[in-house]
């Protein structure tokens, strides 16, 4: 299961991305150094994306819990999003 914000319901993750990806164009993605802590993974992401013809920014972190076989088994996103597309800052996702 997948949560897309902290304050949306739990909801199957290829449902959500079928669904939010429709409206997204011109995708340029930065993805931070991944830390990994036993079961669990977190990193940072940094996109540049038109979405319902307009330009955006989205930066944000994932949280991703891991079974025994290194299969996702929770994931959570949070995020921010402003308008117009901004590279990440020099020190972002080392």
């Amino acid at each position: 299961m997948f949560r897309s914000h902290p304050f949306r319901e739990l909801e199957d993750a290829r449902a959500y991305m079928r669904r939010v990806l429709v409206s997204e164009a011109e995708v340029k993605l930065w993805v931070g150094k991944p830390i990994v802590r036993g079961s669990r993974l977190t990193f940072e992401y940094w996109v540049n994306m038109v979405e319902d013809n307009k330009a955006v920014t989205l930066a944000g972190c994932s949280l991703v819990r891991l079974d025994s076989k290194g299969k996702c088994t929770e994931l959570r996103d949070y995020w921010a999003m402003v308008k117009g597309r901004r590279p990440p800052p020099p020190e972002w996702g080392h």
